[in-house]
C-alpha cells in the first residue's frame, strides 16, 4: 500500500530559529530524531525508547545521548519526560525516555481533525462511528497527558491570565518609558489567546516571552511605518510566536544582556517657557497677518526681531 504521506514538509526558517541556542551535537541530533519520528506512515510527533535506543537513533553512545536529550529538553526544542520526574536530566539510569516535537503532534491532530470532517460530510453518522471519534479523541487526551507542561496544570486559570496579562502590560510600559504598565483591555478575544498559549506553556514562560519582546526596539515601534507590534494579541497568536520570542530571549541571556534602556528627558522650567513664548510669537504673527500688514512686518516678526515697529 502507498504511503499517505510519501513526503513531508520542512519549515527551514522555524527550524533555524528552534535550534540556534543548541551546540552542533544537539542540532545534528535533533535532526536525525525528527526523520526517525517521520518514518510511519502518519506520525504521531512522540516517540518512547530506551536510552540505548536513542542512542542508536542519534549515532552516539548512551553517556553523550544523555547529554544530547538533557540539552534539548533544558532549551525548549523538545518535550523530553525520562519516566521518573519532570526534570530535563536524563542519565543513564533512566529506562524509558519520551521525546515529543510539539509542532509534529499539532499536525498529526490537525490530520486528525480533517479526516473526521470529511467523514462526517460523506454520511451521516451512525451510534457506533460516534463511539469512535470519542475513543479517538480520548487517546489524543492521554497523549497530551504524557505531555511534561501539562501534568502539571489543568487549563489556565483565571489568575494565571491575569498574571500572564499584566505582566506583559507592566514590561512594555517599561520599556516604552511610561509612567506605568500599558493600559491595554482585557478583553475576551485576548484572554482566550493567552488560555490557549497556557495549555502548552507555563506562566513563567509566558512572562519570558513578554521580556524578549519588550527589548526589541523594532517592535516597540521605532521602526520605518511607527507600528508597535507589541500588543498580548500578537504576541500570544500562536505557539511557534511564544516558541520563537523563547529562543531569542536564550539567545540574547547566552551572548550579551540588553542595554538599559535611555533616560527620559525631563521637561524643566525654561523648556516651557520657551514654548509659551514661542505660542504668543506665532499667535502674533497670525493677528499681523490677518490685519494687513506690509510684507516688511511680517518678515521682521518672522525672523524674531524684538524692536517691532510702534504700530505692530
Amino acid at each position: 500500500m502507498a504511503s499517505k504521506l510519501p513526503w513531508r514538509k520542512f519549515y527551514y526558517k522555524d527550524f533555524t530559529v528552534d535550534t540556534q541556542v543548541l551546540s552542533v551535537e544537539a542540532c545534528g541530533a535533533w535532526i536525525r530524531i525528527l526523520a526517525f519520528m517521520n518514518r510511519d506512515d502518519d506520525p504521531t510527533g512522540s516517540e518512547t525508547l530506551p536510552l540505548d535506543g536513542w542512542a542508536k537513533v542519534i549515532g552516539a553512545d548512551e553517556e553523550k545521548t544523555a547529554v544530547i536529550l538533557t540539552e534539548l529538553g533544558s532549551k525548549h526544542v523538545a518535550q523530553i519526560n525520562d519516566g521518573c520526574d519532570m526534570s530535563h536530566n536524563v542519565t543513564k539510569s533512566h529506562s524509558d525516555v519520551t521525546v515529543m516535537s510539539r509542532r509534529l503532534v499539532r499536525e498529526h491532530k490537525g490530520r486528525d481533525s480533517n479526516r473526521l470532517r470529511k467523514q462526517k460530510q460523506r454520511r451521516h453518522i451512525n451510534v457506533t462511528e460516534l463511539s469512535q471519534v470519542r475513543a479517538e479523541e480520548e487517546s489524543e487526551s492521554e497523549l497530551d497527558k504524557r505531555s511534561p507542561k501539562k501534568e502539571t496544570r489543568q487549563l489556565g486559570s483565571q489568575a494565571d491570565l491575569r498574571a500572564v496579562f499584566d505582566y506583559h502590560c507592566k514590561v512594555i510600559g517599561q520599556a516604552q518609558n511610561n509612567d506605568g504598565p500599558r493600559q491595554w483591555r482585557a478583553v475576551p478575544g485576548v484572554l482566550s489567546k493567552i488560555k490557549t498559549r497556557l495549555k502548552t506553556f507555563s506562566v513563567a514562560e509566558c512572562q519570558q516571552a513578554s521580556d524578549a519582546l519588550s527589548r526589541s526596539e523594532f517592535h516597540m515601534g521605532q521602526n520605518d511605518r511607527n507600528t508597535e507590534y507589541c500588543h498580548p494579541r500578537w504576541l500570544f497568536h500562536s505557539d511557534d510566536r511564544v516558541d520563537e520570542w523563547l529562543n531569542k530571549r536564550q539567545a540574547a541571556t547566552e551572548a550579551t544582556p540588553a542595554p538599559a534602556p535611555l533616560p527620559r528627558h525631563v521637561e524643566t522650567e525654561e523648556d516651557r517657557q520657551a514654548i509659551r513664548e514661542t505660542r504668543a510669537a506665532n499667535a502674533e504673527f497670525d493677528r499681523q497677518k490677518a490685519a494687513g500688514k506690509p510684507p516688511d512686518v511680517l518678515r521682521g516678526l518672522a525672523a524674531g526681531i524684538g524692536n517691532m515697529p510702534e504700530d505692530i
